[in-house]
């Protein structure tokens, strides 16, 4: 009886978890990959099944590619798969795609695939321990030439999000409600921000399409590939509650790094950035973490941002000068010695932000243009240098209404 009664416990149990769930995923069988029994379901070319996993790169020049026989009959689905950390160091790069087409994949040289195809991609990309993630397609049914033309958005990911992770499991969701990737450690959410509300932009993404995933190496050791394992599709239902707007990932760390955990071959770069991260970070502590879009602007934007600080702090020197010469002249000597102690501040401000674009414009000589947090950097230098003369100013009139 006791047994009986338990047993009915648990399942109600059960069951009102399901009523609670705002997501309900039921497996598509004929759509996964779990071990060697699996590969009826699969085509594959240039990877080499072992046991519960396949490798994804049998030669040092080519990339991977397999793609399942059967098509989704789910309008509404998610496609998941798992694989190792690769341990890249810069500038070896992977990247890894999910595709979702008219007809079953083919290889070639767009990502992994011939370029006669129509469908949708979703993927990430690694270079060293940077990470960035991308959706696009071609829904035009024309032949593609370049990569890049199908990518309709690229959402590069600070690498303290996914620090130490061992294990991806990345997670690509279709609904009438979103178009979104999520990424996973075990069952830990780390990202899931880029998404597609109108998912009307990305074509005809319902049923009656063939799933694929391809590998691109460049400039990557041939001993370092992706292990792919624990493919899953669901058909996957959202109840009315479910909410696409909301955002559940867990928030990154922002700290500075030390120079030996920056992903370069060249210690003074690496100790170069370390310092530069650490200035910004103190600034941020002295004067407030600057919000906004503004600091997302442009690289010309910040170019510009740039040189207006600077004719700032100029015309803001020439004004405390002014200032300081009417004080003297008036004997107020108190207001005197504050004023001095803020040019001095105001040239200490100068002095540090002209050694910053000193040593960016060195840093930028040896890496190139490639890494995108030197935009940032240059941003957030001229928001503060802003901020700062703001700050001067209200001193400014303050002393004046004093005078």
């Amino acid at each position: 009886m006791l047994q009986k009664t338990f047993g009915h416990t648990v399942i109600l149990t059960l069951f009102s978890v399901l009523i609670r769930s705002s997501v309900i995923e039921d497996p598509i069988s004929k759509l996964a990959f779990s071990s060697n029994e699996d590969l009826t379901k699969i085509g594959l070319e240039n990877a080499i099944v072992q046991d519960d996993h396949i490798k994804m790169r049998v030669s040092a020049d080519r990339g991977s590619l397999i793609s399942f026989k059967e098509k989704n009959e789910a309008e509404e689905w998610s496609f998941e798969f798992k694989f190792d950390e690769l341990q890249l160091k810069y500038p070896e790069f992977a990247g890894i795609y999910m595709w979702y087409t008219d007809e079953r994949i083919k290889s070639g040289n767009i990502g992994g695939i011939d370029g006669n195809f129509t469908g949708i991609m979703t993927g990430i990309e690694f270079i060293g321990q940077g990470l960035k993630i991308l959706i696009g397609g071609n829904l035009e049914n024309k032949k593609i030439e370049k990569f890049d033309d199908i990518i309709q958005h690229r959402d590069t990911v600070s690498p303290a999000r996914f620090k130490d992770v061992e294990e991806f499991r990345v997670k690509i969701i279709s609904t009438n409600k979103n178009y979104k990737i999520e990424i996973y450690e075990k069952d830990k959410l780390l990202y899931d921000s880029l998404r597609f509300f109108d998912t009307s932009v990305l074509g005809d993404h319902g049923k009656g399409k063939y799933f694929g995933i391809t590998t691109y190496y460049e400039k990557t050791s041939s001993q370092k590939s992706f292990i792919l394992k624990d493919i899953k599709t669901f058909k996957r239902t959202e109840n009315p509650d479910y909410d696409p707007l909301k955002f559940d990932a867990v928030e990154a760390k922002d700290e500075p790094r030390l120079g030996h955990e920056i992903d370069y071959n060249s210690k003074e770069v690496q100790h170069l950035i370390s310092n530069v991260e650490h200035m910004m970070a103190y600034l941020k502590a002295i004067l407030g973490k600057p919000g906004g879009s503004t600091v997302y602007q442009s690289a010309y934007d910040a170019k510009i941002s740039s040189f207006e600080s600077q004719k700032m702090l100029l015309r803001l020197d020439n004004d405390i000068k002014n200032l300081d010469t009417h004080l003297k002249n008036s004997g107020t000597q108190v207001l005197g010695t504050k004023i001095g102690d803020v040019e001095m501040e105001v040239r200490n401000l100068k002095r540090v932000i002209y050694e910053t674009q000193n040593s960016l414009t060195e840093l930028k000589e040896l890496i190139g243009n490639k890494n995108n947090s030197l935009i940032l950097i240059l941003c957030i230098v001229s928001v503060v240098a802003f901020l700062f003369y703001i700050m001067i100013g209200k001193k400014q009139a303050d002393f004046k209404k004093s005078v």
